[in-house]
């Protein structure tokens, strides 16, 4: 059973979907239009071939050929609804499809970062190739064969009712023992579907794991290990479904008997009846023929009802990713830099909840400054580019960004002003020209040229066999991670934004590739204000202000000159990188 929070999740998904449907609910109606159309062929079909053989009986062939014709007009008459019926499903199922993989794409990338860091790709992915075909052909086929089924045992009993009740009665009479052993089969459907999905999308989480850290996974002889646990999630998906099956096993041969023994006891019941006169062998011959709409729906029952669960267990996943909050979309448009261009106070913030990562951060940057962040792993530096790209909001104390608080921007229009070179360099599949202008759509390619050049990565580039149409591979991995870097300090260059930040967006370069970079940015003043994070504290000398920290703390700033003097931590920081530097043959610009 579903507890509440798991009720409100899937109701929330339901609704969402119905949202969804409303554009394409007019091939919805043609195809329940067709289908009720349909259902009325089948019924006005039967009564005709009961005239057909109580006229031929009685030797009256004079109205045969009118009804023969009316008959041949029926039958080619549902052969047009029949496809019109398919058609308007097909069209139906393939807009909504489309449609639900379009906005759960849109939902996920407007998530909030410490939503989405909670799930792996894998996970999405699977929700988008998996779940969202089972609901899509649910609403799109399951649920008018549902409808359809459903009138047709209606109609058809009303019609066996009229003709002869106790004939009806006799014909069904094993219907509801059948109902029973099936709904008591499928108790566990829905249990064996959710398990099944949740393996499904472990193991692709693996899979994708394991092709995009291939080099990894060879370098550490990991291949055994990685196939290990893929076939252990695959084995128990794979056992769900061999459960599923089971219980398909175990109803067939119930549904068998149960249609058999339905039209022996229809024949001998009706036959009984003819011979005493008491309904013509017309009304048996239709009796036989309606009989299968009633029998149909039940041999359909577990089938339905195995979509209905899978169907269920599918929303209830796209519920858990509906459940998680967007960025909010609301805020303003501040256009005019005015000092201080940043400025934190006593910010503290944790990434789960328990221990802060950074402890009453405090500090401004005013326009044109050149700011670093320093010190040691895990000290918090990343962490202030990521507040300051507004990826995070569960912060406390008080962010300004051009002496507005934070929770007033516009994310978007935030995010115009700021350039990222993150330390987690993505580059997308296609032409180094193409990463590089992904920083301004619609950059001409004398503007692409000049942002690589301002980076240093126009030399390599136009060494490559097909300059900068050079494909970059998937991730990039056709290209060294110095190139990557470079390619990405371009495509923030090109983007042209009176603020870059920069995490340890120079960590691949070597000392003097680095040194021309920042020579580049710093002097250039492409970008006015500049936020550094780095381990590489020779490269941070021009400075106006260097904030050292520790365990989430600013422990010190200043100058890279009076940290020298004053800050113990920084200058021992500073001459372990010098001796490191000394060490590895690489000497300061």
């Amino acid at each position: 059973m579903l507890n509440n929070k798991q009720k409100v999740k899937t109701n929330k998904a339901v609704v969402w979907m119905i949202k969804l449907i409303k554009p394409y609910k007019y091939w919805l109606y043609i195809h329940l239009v067709a289908l009720i159309i349909l259902t009325v062929i089948n019924l006005v079909k039967v009564y005709f071939i009961k005239n057909l053989v109580d006229n031929t009986l009685d030797s009256q062939y004079e109205n045969m050929i009118d009804i023969i014709v009316y008959l041949v007009l029926v039958l080619v008459m549902g052969i047009v609804i029949s496809y019109l019926s398919t058609y308007s499903s097909g069209r139906f199922s393939h807009f909504v499809t489309l449609n639900t993989k379009q906005k759960i794409i849109e939902h996920i990338t407007n998530m909030h970062m410490e939503d989405f860091d909670k799930q792996s790709i894998g996970e999405y992915v699977s929700v988008l190739s998996n779940e969202v075909g089972i609901v899509s052909r649910f609403v799109g086929q399951t649920l008018p064969s549902i409808l359809f089924q459903g009138c047709m045992l209606v109609t058809a009993s009303i019609y066996m009712i009229a003709v002869n009740w106790k004939l009806y009665l006799a014909s069904s009479f094993l219907i509801p023992f059948t109902l029973i052993i099936l709904n008591r089969l499928s108790q566990e459907v829905k249990n064996y579907s959710k398990n099944r999905l949740e393996f499904i999308g472990q193991g692709n989480t693996v899979i994708h794991d394991t092709l995009r850290g291939m080099d990894t996974v060879k370098a550490y002889n990991l291949q055994n290990k990685r196939l290990s646990t893929l076939k252990y999630l695959l084995n128990n998906a794979y056992n769900m479904e061999k459960k599923l099956e089971k219980i398909r096993a175990v109803s067939l041969p119930i549904l068998f008997l149960q249609t058999r023994f339905t039209h022996i006891l229809c024949l001998l019941v009706g036959g009984y009846m003819v011979a005493q006169n008491t309904i013509k062998p017309g009304d048996l011959i239709a009796f036989i023929q309606l009989i299968g709409f009633i029998i149909t729906p039940v041999v359909f029952f577990p089938h339905l009802l195995i979509d209905i669960k899978h169907a269920s267990a599918a929303l209830k996943k796209i519920g858990d990713f509906l459940d998680y909050d967007t960025e909010r979309v609301d805020g303003n448009d501040y256009p005019y830099i005015k000092n201080p261009v940043i400025a934190f106070d006593h910010v503290c913030f944790s990434y789960n909840q328990s221990t802060d990562v950074l402890d009453k951060i405090t500090f401004h940057i005013n326009k044109g400054e050149i700011v670093a962040f320093v010190g040691d792993s895990g000290s918090g530096k990343s962490t202030i580019i990521k507040l300051l790209c507004g990826f995070y909001h569960t912060y406390r104390g008080t962010i300004k960004l051009n002496g507005e608080e934070m929770s007033k921007w516009n994310l978007n229009s935030w995010r115009h002003q700021i350039a990222l070179v993150s330390q987690d360099i993505y580059l997308f599949p296609g032409t180094i020209a193409e990463n590089i202008a992904y920083g301004c759509v619609g950059a001409t390619m004398e503007e692409i040229m000049f942002a690589a050049k301002q980076a240093n990565a126009h030399d390599f580039i136009i060494k490559k066999p097909e300059g900068y149409g050079t494909k970059v591979g998937e991730m990039g991995m056709k290209i060294s991670g110095g190139e990557r870097q470079r390619i990405s300090i371009a495509r923030a260059i090109l983007k042209k934004t009176p603020i870059l930040l920069l995490d340890e967006s120079t960590s691949a370069l070597d000392m003097e590739s680095e040194a021309m970079i920042n020579r580049s940015l710093f002097e250039s003043k492409q970008c006015p204000t500049i936020i550094t994070v780095t381990h590489r504290l020779t490269m941070v000398k021009q400075a106006n202000h260097i904030y050292v920290l520790s365990k989430g703390c600013i422990v010190d700033k200043g100058t890279h000159d009076t940290l020298m003097e004053t800050c113990d931590k920084y200058k021992k920081l500073y001459l372990k990188q010098q001796v490191d530097k000394n060490i590895k043959g690489e000497y300061d610009d």
